[in-house]
């Protein structure tokens, strides 16, 4: 927990905070007052901390005290623009880029700032994974966004390391060839370095677009296991298998984890092998008794055995087991991976859209705030306030906030 003495907020910034919250929702707002302020900072002006907003709880408790305070509205995305969406193309500072053939709009979309914390944290050695997925009802397309973990800043709540979204996409199908668009262009932005480690679900068109990318070729893929235990789940059901057998099959398979005394402690499954000739070794076993569990639940011939061996096991054994996981830094004795993160940052787009369908060109800008948004909130942790704040190895960089105003851009 920061120690960083309490600061306060000039009446101009509580003011502005309350009208704002007449139309935007709070993190809108939060961004929308920071953003000024952190790029004067950057150019070095003589900006105070009093002019930003501490953090998102600031608004929330501001906007109880505004009698017409903004509420969120549904409804449908109004024709999009997109000879202004070649405009921010050819600007370039978000969208990196943008094609538009037999008119199939696509765009790449990311700060430098993104892709400088993406080679920073997702290449190189000791990488944090980078995580890809695929959200919907935010206009009429689709946003596949990339989110990974900042090892330099912990969230004050929970103590996890921060929640980054990297670049994103922006598409109106779901073929492998749109994928393939999005892992090129990171690759570029990347000169080619390769990502050592990403994790997605089981999308086909993903599975087979992102390995295109030159930073992906040599990738180690990583499979949710989430989505993998309520795909054997879904098939389970349909073959009218009880719950407690369906819960001893999948346990089987995908292990499980318990918590106890605020530890938690793994116990193994499948995936837990060590290596694929003991993953078919356990599998060999683990089917006769798989077919026996069934036979006497349902009291038909067994199914889910054959169907996991031909459609699910390959999966499991490539993208799941633990050496992988291992290497990709979820612990000696590795937890499960899981597409939590992303579907955290996609949670968070929605919230930014206020759960509405937006436009191209309006959804652009939305997404941009957000990602400069997201540095604001790390720059805030230099100096202690905020969302987060600097992990334990790197508290040697806290700064004042007496200090921020005074330092120059490289700095």
């Amino acid at each position: 927990m920061s120690q960083a003495p309490y600061q306060p907020r000039t009446p101009g910034t509580q003011l502005k905070i309350r009208q704002l919250s007449k139309t935007m929702p709070p993190n809108e707002v939060l961004a929308t007052i920071n953003k000024d302020a952190m790029r004067d900072m950057k150019l070095g002006e003589d900006v105070q901390v009093s002019n930003t907003v501490r953090d998102s709880m600031q608004v929330r408790n501001a906007k109880r005290t505004v009698s017409d305070a903004h509420h969120s509205k549904s409804g449908s995305a109004p024709a999009s623009d997109f000879t202004q969406v070649m405009a921010f193309s050819a600007r370039g500072s978000f969208v990196k880029n943008f094609s538009m053939v037999e008119r199939k709009p696509l765009a790449y979309l990311a700060t430098d700032q993104q892709l400088s914390d993406v080679e920073k944290f997702c290449t190189g050695s000791n990488p944090s994974i980078l995580q890809i997925d695929m959200t919907f009802n935010l206009g009429n397309f689709y946003v596949t966004s990339t989110s990974f973990r900042h090892p330099m800043f912990v969230h004050k709540a929970t103590g996890k390391n921060a929640l980054m979204n990297g670049p994103m996409m922006m598409h109106t199908t779901k073929s492998a060839d749109d994928y393939t668009f999005l892992s090129t262009n990171i690759s570029k932005s990347l000169k080619n370095r390769p990502v050592p480690f990403w994790g997605s679900d089981d999308e086909a068109a993903i599975c087979a677009g992102i390995p295109q990318g030159e930073s992906f070729k040599k990738s180690q893929q990583l499979l949710c296991t989430i989505h993998a235990s309520e795909n054997c789940e879904r098939k389970i059901k349909d073959l009218q298998i009880d719950q407690v057998t369906t819960t001893q099959i999948l346990d089987n398979i995908f292990g499980t984890e318990v918590t106890h005394n605020g530890l938690k402690t793994r116990i193994g499954g499948l995936i837990d092998c060590e290596c694929e000739e003991d993953f078919d070794f356990q599998l060999s076993h683990m089917v006769p008794v798989s077919d026996e569990m069934e036979r006497k639940s349902t009291g038909q011939d067994p199914q889910f055995a054959e169907y996991f061996k031909r459609h699910k096991a390959n999966d499991c054994k490539k993208h799941m087991l633990t050496p992988l996981r291992r290497d990709a830094g979820l612990g000696d004795n590795p937890s499960r991976f899981t597409t939590n993160d992303a579907e955290v940052n996609n949670l968070n787009l929605k919230r930014l859209f206020d759960w509405r369908k937006l436009t191209w060109q309006e959804s652009i800008g939305k997404l941009e705030l957000h990602a400069v948004n997201v540095s604001s909130k790390l720059q805030q942790a230099m100096w202690g306030e905020g969302d987060f704040d600097l992990s334990p190895k790197f508290k040697h960089l806290q700064i004042t906030r007496l200090t921020c105003p005074y330092m120059g851009k490289k700095q």
